[in-house]
C-alpha cells in the first residue's frame, strides 16, 4: 500500500496530515486525518465528548473526514467565537480553519448531493453516514415490533457472513427491569446496502427528527373506559380508584339487603331491534364483562325477558337470543326490572336471587327528602327545616325515589330562574304537578 499526504503548516510543525490509503489495485480503502495541532485536538474532544470509538488520544491522534464532518458546525461556532476575542488564539484559528478547509475539499460533493436529497427526504446508501453523527437520536421498532430510541454511539460500515454490506448503528437506551432504570446497549442496528435513493423513513432505522409525528413520538395514547376516547395522560398522575363509599349511606333500603361496598359496573348499549346483529352485540358485551370481571348491569330488561306468545315472533327471538347467552355466562349479571308478571318463566329458573324493591313508606320518603335537602343546604340554597311540619307533608306524598329527585331538581331550577332560594312552596308547587299527572 502506499500513503498519499497533505499538509498544513505551522511554523516547522503540521496542523493536519490526511492519509489516504490506497490498495495495490490503485483503489482507496480508508482516508483519515492525524490531528496533531494540540489546540484542535482539545476542541474536538470536548465536541465528542461521549462518542464512542473515537482516537483522539492516540499518539497520533486520528479522526476521519465523516467525523469532521459532523463536528464542522461547532467548529464553526467556535472558530466565530475566538475570532471576536480581543487576544486571539492564533494558533487555534488556524488549526479550525485547517479542519474546515479538509471537509471542504474532501467532502465537497457529497455534502452539494447531500443537501438536494434532504430537501425531498430522501437518502442514497453512501450518504446515511451524514445523517447519524454522534449521540443522534435515532428510531426503530424493537424486536416486539414497538417504537423505540436508541442514542446513536458509534457507525461504521460492515458486511454480514452472507457477503451483504450493512450501515451498522450502535447505541444506547434507557430501560427498566421494573426496579432498576439505566442505560442499556443495544445489538447492532443494521441498514443492508440498497441501489439509488429511498425515503429516509423507509429505512429500519433513522434519525427521530425525521419521525413524521413529532407529537406521537414522544406519547403514547391510552383509552379512557369513562370517556370512551384516545387520550394522552401523565403516568405520575394515576392514582388508585377512589371509591365513594359513604354513597350506600345514602341508599334507602333495609341494611341487611345493602352490599358490603361498591363494586364496577358496567352499562351496555341499548341492542340494536335488529335480530341479526343482536346476537354478535350481546356476545361482545357479555365477553367484555367477563374478561374486565366486571358487574354487569342491564336496566330496564323487559325487552329480553318478555314472555313469549304465538303472534310476536320478533319478540320470541329476542328472549331466544338472551336466553342462549345468559346460559354460557360465567360473570355476576343484575337485571332490573318493575314487569314481574310478564318475565318469561325459562328465566325464573336462571335467576339465582331475586330482590323486590317494594314501595317506599313514609319514613322512607322522608329520609330520602332530607338526604336532598342536606345537600341543598351546604350551599344556604334552601329556607326548608330538614325536619318540621314541611317535612311531614313532603313525606305524606306516595312518592318514589326518583320522582323526588326530579321534584327536587325542577324546584332548583325554578329558584334559580328567580335568584333566590329553594322554598317549600316550590317544592309543593312541582310535586302537586306531578302528582296530578299522574
Amino acid at each position: 500500500m502506499t500513503v498519499k499526504r497533505a499538509t498544513w503548516r505551522i511554523s516547522s510543525e503540521y496542523a493536519l496530515v490526511v492519509r489516504q490509503v490506497i490498495n495495490v489495485r490503485g483503489e482507496l480503502v480508508e482516508t483519515l486525518v492525524e490531528v496533531r495541532g494540540r489546540s484542535l485536538r482539545d476542541v474536538l474532544k470536548d465536541i465528542l465528548e461521549k462518542a464512542e470509538n473515537i482516537r483522539l488520544n492516540e499518539t497520533p491522534a486520528v479522526i476521519t473526514p465523516q467525523m469532521l464532518y459532523h463536528c464542522a458546525p461547532k467548529l464553526r461556532l467556535r472558530l466565530d467565537t475566538e475570532r471576536a476575542k480581543e487576544e486571539k488564539d492564533g494558533d487555534l484559528i488556524f488549526e479550525i480553519e485547517a479542519a474546515l478547509q479538509v471537509v471542504k475539499e474532501d467532502l465537497a460533493n457529497e455534502e452539494e448531493n447531500l443537501q438536494s436529497l434532504l430537501k425531498s427526504g430522501r437518502i442514497t446508501f453512501d450518504t446515511i453516514w451524514a445523517i447519524v453523527p454522534p449521540n443522534e437520536l435515532v428510531y426503530t421498532l424493537d424486536s416486539l415490533k414497538q417504537p423505540c430510541v436508541y442514542r446513536a454511539a458509534r457507525t461504521v460500515v460492515g458486511r454480514k457472513p452472507d457477503g451483504t454490506i450493512v450501515f451498522r448503528i450502535s447505541g444506547r437506551k434507557v430501560d427498566s427491569d421494573g426496579q432498576r432504570t439505566g442505560w442499556t446497549s443495544s445489538d447492532a442496528l443494521e441498514i443492508e446496502s440498497f441501489v439509488g435513493e429511498k425515503p429516509i423513513t423507509d429505512l429500519p432505522v433513522y434519525p427521530l427528527r425525521f419521525h413524521s409525528d413529532p407529537v406521537s413520538r414522544v406519547q403514547r395514547r391510552s383509552f379512557s373506559l369513562t370517556g370512551k376516547l384516545w387520550g394522552a395522560f401523565a403516568i405520575s398522575n394515576i392514582t388508585e380508584i377512589q371509591w365513594n363509599t359513604s354513597i350506600w349511606d345514602s341508599l334507602v333500603l333495609s341494611r341487611r339487603l345493602q352490599a358490603p361496598g361498591p363494586h364496577p359496573r358496567q352499562k351496555p348499549r341499548r341492542p340494536q331491534q335488529r335480530l341479526r346483529r343482536l346476537r354478535p352485540r350481546l356476545e361482545r358485551v357479555f365477553r367484555l364483562a367477563q374478561t374486565w370481571k366486571a358487574v354487569l348491569l342491564l336496566d330496564e330488561a323487559d325487552v329480553f325477558m318478555a314472555k313469549r306468545t304465538a303472534t310476536d315472533l320478533a319478540r320470541n327471538a329476542v328472549v331466544s337470543i338472551f336466553l342462549r347467552q345468559l346460559e354460557y355466562y360465567q360473570g355476576i349479571l343484575i337485571l332490573t326490572t318493575n314487569r314481574v308478571d310478564e318475565i318469561d318463566d325459562a328465566f325464573r329458573s336462571r335467576i339465582h336471587f331475586q330482590l323486590a324493591y317494594s314501595d317506599l313508606d313514609a319514613g322512607a320518603r322522608r329520609a330520602i327528602w332530607r338526604g336532598f335537602l342536606k345537600e341543598v343546604n351546604k350551599t344556604g340554597g334552601a329556607e326548608i327545616e330538614e325536619d318540621g311540619l314541611e317535612m311531614n307533608r313532603l313525606a305524606e306524598m306516595n312518592m318514589n325515589g326518583r320522582q323526588i329527585k326530579n321534584v327536587m331538581k325542577m324546584s332548583q331550577l325554578f329558584a334559580a330562574d328567580d335568584n333566590r332560594q329553594v322554598s317549600f312552596d316550590d317544592i309543593l308547587l312541582v310535586a302537586g304537578m306531578s302528582q296530578n299527572w299522574l
